[in-house]
């Protein structure tokens, strides 16, 4: 009875240790997407600028602007 306690008890401590490994994981992959403030989570793979900026650039280049648009409230917005 006291073999299967401590045995119960070292594969409780070691999967508490496995899922706090993995939870630091997750935290700094979070952290690495919201590097950039005005990604919003969305990722770094965009240049992602502020407003008054892109309209700034966009007549530098002779380019259209891309506005994506995200809300947080929105249920169709949150299938991404």
């Amino acid at each position: 009875m006291n073999l299967h306690a401590t045995a119960f008890s070292a594969i409780l401590l070691l999967s508490f240790g496995i899922s706090s490994l993995n939870a630091e994981v997750k935290a700094d992959k979070l952290s690495e997407m919201y590097s950039n403030p005005l990604a919003h989570g969305l990722g770094d793979d965009i240049e992602w600028v502020k407003w008054e900026d892109a309209i700034e650039k966009a007549l530098e280049v002779n380019k259209p602007i891309f506005l994506l648009i995200h809300k947080t409230w929105c249920h169709a917005c949150k299938g991404n």
